[in-house]
């Protein structure tokens, strides 16, 4: 025989409370890796900085408009935008952001069921 006394809910209340502490430390982790994954892109060289290297794509991103027109040419552009250190630190924010959005969110309704009782049906 067990002592203890179930309180209806409990259980929800306590997922609601875990999902909330999920979603915080998914945000500070994103802030964080997103701020570490910018300085590093930051400190480190880019060889597109290089003045030597000024023109040196032109002749592929001619092909490339040739060959497929303005698809071709915005998705290298895309692509060289993906390579930065400024979006690629934008999209860890932005993903980590909804994750914690979506366990907050989840924690809402473990709340609302736990406040109104699970048999609303």
């Amino acid at each position: 025989m067990t002592d203890k006394i179930t309180v209806p809910g409990s259980s929800d209340k306590h997922r609601a409370k875990w999902l909330r502490h999920i979603g915080f430390c998914v945000l500070i982790l994103g802030i964080i890796g997103g701020s570490e994954l910018y300085q590093k892109g930051i400190l480190s060289p880019d060889i597109r900085d290089d003045p030597e290297m000024i023109g040196f794509d032109r002749t592929e991103r001619r092909q490339m408009g040739l060959m497929y027109g303005t698809q071709g040419r915005m998705i290298m552009e895309l692509e060289d935008a993906l390579g930065r250190p400024q979006t690629q630190a934008i999209i860890v924010l932005v993903a980590s952001a909804l994750v914690a959005g979506g366990c907050w969110y989840f924690a809402g309704l473990y709340d609302h069921d736990a406040n109104h009782g699970s048999s609303d049906s």
